[in-house]
């Protein structure tokens, strides 16, 4: 094993700090920036967007035709926390 001298490791070390702040830089931009319109982030929001409309359409279903007890309950619930949810999707999806 060769011995590293002080200098060679104040090299690496310089070396490792600008490695690691470029990095931190690149990521630092690209959370600024929103997400290009056909992007991975985006195509995720628009199909998440659809599968709630979906679980809202389901739990009407289940509303109107009067469930009651734990599925009546569940369908409530549903409608509430996914349609809120759709409304976050949908303000991100307009920003």
């Amino acid at each position: 094993m060769v011995p590293i001298s002080g200098l060679q490791t104040a090299a690496l070390a310089a070396v490792f700090a600008f490695l690691g702040g470029a990095v931190a830089y690149v990521v630092a931009e690209r959370a600024d920036r929103p997400p290009d319109a056909g992007s991975v982030d985006v195509g995720f929001l628009q199909d998440m967007f659809i599968h709630h409309q979906q679980a809202v359409a389901l739990s009407l279903s289940q509303v109107d035709n009067g469930s009651t007890g734990g599925a009546g309950i569940f369908a409530r619930e549903i409608l509430y926390f996914q349609s809120y949810e759709i409304g976050l999707m949908d303000g991100r999806l307009r920003d």
